[in-house]
């Protein structure tokens, strides 16, 4: 378990190269009043992009920035339309270095598929709009060694009945359908991920709810023409949702998603290369008494062997969803979790492993001064540590039983009307605004002060600490104990050093999670700030 503390650090800068060591941060930054990361990829020849929405003045955006490997701006680029709402969905880097951007385009009520690609600086080469008698919007991409590539999607009908259906479509290298398949049952089937498989075929998991009285997993394999070959259900709860897969070492199947009894706790399923049903399991997030409500998002293949697990996590009675981090061993044993901005309101977009065995994670915070959403970056070392804003859970697993079965879908091919549609561009000023930053290995490490004591943590009806020597910190010092909303509980203030603990009683405080911060007399930022949990 990770320790309960929550460090808030000074960032100093992150145009950092050719320091040793893992780098450990969180930032938050923003492109517009309202903006929205979406998903983070390697570049192959190095660093990162990122793609994401922003919003502001009633006018939408598709963000595209490119980072080195040290983290620092390279380039970044809005795109707009005159006419329509665009909002970015999905994306990826080509083989030659360009970069693909499959977004949702809204106009008079209507929804349709939007393809652009850049060339490797960001700049446009081509934009098209593909649509349908149906709403049609894209999930995922998937690039191709032959520079095509296929687009995962739903098609949404506008009768009477409400049916979403699986799109799958194949591209020329240069944005052109080469064919478009559509595969459902009578209700809702939405595709989550898409995968090559190692046979070269196409995998394709999501959730349905046309054959079974809720909604399920379901995973099914397609040939290189988006014909299938199997698609099977997995059924435990009535509330199931399934948000990607992976292929194992193995040529099986692992899928994460939502789910159980409750449809509340991370749910995962390892199926074997023909997708039947190995094994299944849970994981319940909880402090305390208090379980949690769990999303799992995303499952990644790491660079041991193991699988890392994420999504957010939140309290039955608080909505202010924070980040987790489940890491398993090759044979799917947990070997560490840790969970990050419990104090704040986050969302999730997507995890990949950094080179230095760390991980990244993008996600969204809103900024309690402005109330905008912000897009949030969280760089962890190979154990998941940020050292800042984290927070301590427990951690319950539990063998899951789902049922499987064979289900016959509807599949026909279908078409897609293309438009040329060009979009505006600019350079975006991206501002950053750092919760914390570390570099471990570096004569820059800044470090918490563990002088300052927190004991016991978790606690019944008191909790005591003992602050620093005047050598460290400077008097007076200002304490405030809040709730997670921010509201003030108490306050006090320590105008000398005090060789002693501080006793604080919690006698009328409801069970939860609170924030405890020190400030020096006369400054705006805490020098020490951690999560207690009343029991």
């Amino acid at each position: 378990m990770k320790s309960s503390q929550i460090f808030l650090l000074l960032f100093f800068s992150l145009k950092i190269s050719g320091l040793l060591g893992q780098q450990q941060f969180q930032i938050t930054y923003r492109v517009h009043s309202e903006t929205q990361s979406k998903e983070i990829d390697y570049c192959g020849n190095g660093g990162y992009l990122i793609w994401g929405s922003s919003t502001t003045s009633g006018s939408s955006f598709i963000d595209l920035q490119k980072l080195t490997n040290t983290f620092s701006s390279d380039w970044s680029y809005s795109f707009s339309t005159l006419d329509s709402a665009i909002f970015p969905v999905t994306g990826k880097e080509m083989t030659d270095g360009n970069v693909l951007l499959a977004s949702t385009i809204a106009d008079s009520g209507t929804k349709a598929i939007h393809l652009m690609q850049t060339d490797s600086s960001g700049i446009p080469q081509w934009s098209r709009k593909f649509s349908s008698s149906d709403q049609v919007m894209p999930v995922k991409v998937k690039t191709l060694s032959d520079g095509t590539f296929y687009l995962c999607g739903k098609s949404i009908s506008n009768g009477a009945v409400v049916q979403s259906d699986i799109l799958l479509s194949r591209f020329t290298s240069d944005g052109h359908e080469i064919w478009s398949q559509i595969l459902g049952g009578n209700r809702e089937d939405i595709p989550s991920q898409v995968i090559i498989t190692t046979d070269d075929q196409i995998a394709i998991a999501g959730t349905t709810s046309s054959f079974s009285n809720g909604s399920n997993f379901f995973l099914c394999k397609l040939d290189t023409s988006g014909n299938y070959y199997w698609f099977i259900t997995y059924i435990l709860g009535m509330n199931d949702t399934c948000r990607s897969i992976i292929q194992t070492n193995d040529g099986g199947y692992l899928m994460v998603g939502t789910g159980g009894t409750n449809g509340q706790d991370i749910l995962i399923m390892k199926t074997d290369a023909n997708g039947f049903l190995q094994f299944s399991r849970t994981y319940d997030l909880s402090f305390s008494s208090n379980s949690l409500n769990d999303d799992g998002f995303k499952i990644l293949n790491t660079s041991d062997g193991g699988i890392a697990i994420s999504g957010t996590t939140c309290l039955t009675t608080n909505q202010a969803k924070f980040l987790f981090l489940i890491k398993l061993s090759q044979n799917l044993v947990t070997e560490w979790f840790t969970c990050y901005g419990f104090q704040y309101t986050n969302s999730f977009s997507g995890i990949i492993q950094s080179p230095d065995n760390g991980f990244i994670l993008l996600g969204n915070r809103r900024n309690s001064v402005t109330s905008h959403m912000e897009g949030l970056m969280i760089k962890s070392d190979s154990l998941g540590v940020s050292h800042c804003h984290e927070t301590s859970l427990n951690l319950t697993e539990s063998v899951a039983t789902p049922l499987q079965f064979s289900a016959a879908p509807s599949a026909f091919s279908t078409h897609l009307v293309e438009t040329d549609d060009s979009l505006i561009y600019s350079t975006a000023a991206i501002q950053h605004d750092t919760a914390c930053y570390i570099l471990a290995n570096s004569t820059l490490l800044d470090v918490p002060n563990e002088s300052f004591r927190i004991f016991p943590n978790p606690f019944s009806d008191q909790i005591s600490f003992s602050m620093p020597e005047p050598s460290t910190v400077q008097y007076p010092i200002e304490w405030r104990l809040e709730d997670m909303g921010g509201k003030l509980i108490v306050q006090g203030k320590l105008n000398s050093f005090i060789n002693q603990d501080i006793q604080l009683k919690t006698t009328d405080l409801k069970s939860g999670v609170y924030i405890l911060s020190f400030k020096e007399n006369g400054n705006k930022q805490p020098i020490q700030r951690r999560a207690v949990c009343i029991q």
